[in-house]
């Protein structure tokens, strides 16, 4: 799963890395940088613009699926992962598949290990410095809300190390086909892998969201506890 999540990439880098142009209302007020991303909160994707597959936008949306059809928003925390395996049955994202489909930009997430009955978490990020480009799913929903979830998968060797499951983090090759592809390229998220990623153990700290700052992402002792 995914539940927490680092993005403080700035928004120009992001566009020149996605070739992705920056919707009006998005370059005048962008995001604050955040290291503690929490479901409900605002966040960026990068999608096609008007349909159109050979132009890309980044766009701000809030982490949490509200489908069209929804009769209210009280259930968005719960949509903030979306299986793959599962894609196709579940109501709330099977109707998006084929036209709403779109990246959310990482620049690292979290996730914990339990040893001991105690949870350990960590930092995954690429190795290269660049944001994973995590597959996901976006909505509209009444008055213009507009909402994603992000994609996982069953997690490979490495990450199971720590947790059964991860976000599909997309080759940035095979963005376009992502993007524009008739129908879902599942070959894409089933080939997707930890390969290129780096795991590093960090504070406690990020467990409560009101820590929200650079140190969280810094190389932490196993013992480290809350501060």
């Amino acid at each position: 799963m995914c539940g927490r999540f680092v993005l403080s990439t700035p928004i120009e880098a992001l566009a020149e890395i996605f070739e992705a142009e920056i919707a009006a209302d998005v370059r005048a007020a962008p995001l604050a940088p955040s290291w503690n991303v929490a479901p409900t909160r605002r966040v960026y994707v990068v999608r096609t613009r008007d349909g159109e597959a050979s132009r890309r936008e980044l766009a701000v949306v809030s982490w949490g699926l509200v489908p069209s059809w929804a009769a209210d928003t009280s259930r968005a925390a719960n949509a903030i992962n979306a299986r793959l395996e599962t894609l196709a049955e579940k109501p709330t994202f099977r109707h998006l598949l084929a036209r709403h489909r779109c990246v959310v930009p990482m620049t690292g997430y979290y996730e914990w290990s339990t040893t001991g009955g105690s949870k350990q978490p960590w930092y995954v990020h690429r190795e290269d410095g660049l944001p994973i480009a995590a597959a996901g799913l976006w909505s509209r929903w009444r008055d213009g809300l507009e909402t994603c979830a992000v994609i996982t998968r069953e997690a490979d060797a490495r990450i199971a190390a720590i947790h059964h499951r991860m976000p599909v983090p997309l080759d940035h090759a095979d963005l376009d086909e992502w993007l524009s592809a008739p129908a879902l390229p599942r070959h894409l998220c089933e080939a997707a892998g930890s390969a290129g990623l780096a795991l590093t153990r960090v504070s406690t700290r990020v467990n409560r969201v009101r820590h929200d700052d650079p140190s969280l992402v810094e190389a932490a002792a196993p013992e480290t506890l809350f501060g």
